[in-house]
């Protein structure tokens, strides 16, 4: 990906750009406040056109799949690696 966003119940699903903090791995900071059915995806182009969400709640994200649904609370770092397509929400 050239950039890719996260967008979920965390920020009224706006676009929040991620950095490339690595070969294939993108970051961002969010802060979950335990809100009901909080979730979220991924977005490369900031439209909705191509998504990533997870259809089989396995920690691997699919094009146009489900929304990721996370019942954390406080300061996490959503991550993703787009090679493997594996994500992670890492305490902080």
């Amino acid at each position: 990906f050239e950039q890719l966003y996260f967008r979920g119940t965390a920020n009224g699903w706006q676009t929040v750009a991620m950095s490339l903090v690595a070969n294939n791995t993108w970051q961002v900071s969010v802060s979950f406040d335990g809100q009901q059915d909080q979730r979220f995806k991924f977005d490369v182009n900031g439209d909705w056109s191509y998504n990533f969400g997870d259809n089989n709640s396995d920690g691997v994200v699919e094009q146009t799949g489900s929304d990721i649904y996370t019942d954390v609370v406080g300061d996490y770092i959503i991550e993703l690696n787009d090679a493997t397509m594996q994500y992670q929400i890492i305490a902080q």
